[in-house]
């Protein structure tokens, strides 16, 4: 049986504490949909699997199967996690789906063997919430496939395509998607969790609401088509409901844009200790004219080691004078005055900027990763804080990311109900094992830091495996209980885990 490539490195055992009163937040989930439910119906479902399991899934699908009892199970269950820094968590049953077909049959064996579903796309998820203890993973990542129409400016897409191959696929068509800013992501957890990607400001203000709508196996191992029309809540469910999405998607019909004719790029090297003055400058920088504009700000070390904050603003236009033009008041800003190195007004395309990722210092690498991550609408304090924090951070190729948003309210009604002016991750980043305590210890430090200036959490990078109850924060109280109500009208038996660490 053909295994896929892998780290060979020992298991991680996390074991800390969580943290805030979650009994107390467990009690309250009740009322949701999002937590009774999923206790109530808990016991329908068995923890373990048997080979015969194994066996007879595989008469049913074409794609692989792997049991807890074969050789090759352990490599393809660090197979399954991109990073060096492997959970404990190991499901018990892995099946990797070659079509659609097998999802079904996955999902319907399932069912009739009383197994728990978790599901796979890219698999970029840092805190890998789709590893668990029990049930069945369904692994997505060969479903890459794609088709384009220029005329009305559309994509069908499964949901394993990185957005690099998005990118490059739709080129020749003049096309092109706010995908993420990391070349490896695929579009499928990305795009369930909202999508905090390149020109996404502009392009719909979060990626989800590019989504026109999706083919999505149910909990009965049905194939429906979902869009406004079409299971409507449903559909409104696929556009940010992230893990707790009550179902499998397997194709995503996406609303794509016109590829811009000129991406030009400034980089401002800043102290870092001007990175609150910076936010204030950039800020005043977009004003209201932010179209086609995007700025990232990322804390990190720069080539000699010392702590930068490093600015770079993108523009995506369909001229060179429209782009110039764009950058002018970054250019005239006190930004520019105050930084001690920069570049300007460079010639970049869609494809370099994925290739060289948000971290211009680092990469994109393969080491180890921990995140978390918090919605703030009091920006210059958030910094100020991140960046006293990030000089204490026990790697040197940790590094923090800040995303300045528009202002514009959302733009529809979807399960993404909650962002604010400004974004900011932390990245705790190393290279090998030896020290995932530490730096995981400073990122949580780190986070408890920030986290009196945080209007919300983004649901795709938060530290569930400390703070699950942030899940809660990273949607509108409304949209919590809509997608409570959802979850429990398309899968009443509680077949797909929710949340990690809620028991949904």
């Amino acid at each position: 049986m053909k295994q896929p490539r892998t780290h060979r490195v020992p298991e991680l055992t996390l074991g800390v504490p969580l943290i805030g009163n979650r009994r107390r937040f467990l009690r309250q989930l009740a009322t949701t949909g999002l937590g009774a439910a999923g206790v109530t119906h808990a016991n329908a479902w068995a923890n373990g699997t048997t080979p015969d399991m194994a066996a007879g899934l595989r008469k049913l699908v074409r794609g692989h199967v792997v049991g807890k009892n074969s050789a090759a199970w352990q490599g393809w269950c660090e197979g399954m996690v991109w990073q060096q820094r492997k959970p404990s968590r190991r499901p018990p049953l892995i099946v990797q789906a070659a079509n659609e077909s097998d999802v079904m049959e996955a999902v319907k064996f399932a069912r009739r063997n009383g197994l728990k579903v978790a599901v796979r796309t890219g698999g970029h998820s840092v805190w890998a919430s789709f590893m668990r203890d029990e049930g069945l993973l369904i692994d997505l990542s060969l479903l890459t496939k794609s088709s384009f129409n220029a005329d009305d400016r559309s994509a069908v897409v499964q949901p394993a395509l990185w957005g690099y191959h998005l990118i490059e696929r739709a080129a020749p068509h003049g096309l092109a998607f706010p995908v993420a800013h990391c070349a490896q992501v695929g579009l499928g957890g990305y795009l369930l969790g909202g999508g905090i990607g390149i020109n996404h400001d502009s392009w719909g203000n979060m990626a989800c609401f590019n989504i026109r709508g999706a083919d999505v196996v149910t909990a009965k191992g049905e194939l429906i088509t979902v869009d406004a029309k079409h299971h409507s809540d449903l559909y409104w469910a696929v556009r940010g409901a992230g893990q707790g999405f009550p179902g499998i998607v397997t194709k995503l019909h996406l609303s794509m844009h016109s590829r811009p004719k000129q991406v030009l790029g400034d980089m401002y090297v800043l102290p870092l200790e001007r990175a609150a003055d910076a936010v204030t400058w950039i800020r005043q920088a977009l004003g209201e004219q932010s179209m086609g504009v995007e700025v990232l700000m990322v804390l990190a070390r720069g080539p000699s080691g010392q702590p930068v904050a490093i600015v770079m603003v993108n523009t995506f236009a369909g001229s060179l004078d429209e782009a110039r033009s764009n950058l002018a008041p970054f250019a005239n800003s006190a930004l520019a005055s105050a930084a001690v190195l920069k570049q300007e007004t460079k010639s970049m395309s869609l494809e370099k900027l994925l290739i060289d990722s948000v971290n211009p210092m680092t990469g994109f690498g393969f080491g180890g990763y921990a995140v978390d991550t918090i919605w703030t609408a009091k920006p210059s304090e958030a910094v100020a804080v991140a960046a006293a924090q990030f000089k204490q951070a026990v790697s040197p190729k940790t590094h923090v990311v800040i995303s300045f948003k528009s202002g514009r309210p959302l733009p529809g009604d979807a399960a993404f109900s909650r962002n604010d002016a400004v974004f900011l991750g932390l990245y705790a980043t190393w290279d090998g094992q030896q020290d995932n305590a530490n730096n995981i210890s400073w990122l949580r430090s780190a986070s408890a830091a920030i986290q009196p200036f945080a209007s919300g959490h983004y649901i795709n990078e938060i530290d569930a495996e400390a703070t699950p109850e942030k899940a809660r924060d990273c949607f509108s109280s409304m949209a919590w209980n809509r997608l409570g109500q959802v979850r429990q009208k398309y899968d009443q038996g509680g077949l797909f885990h929710g949340f990690l660490g809620l028991p949904v």
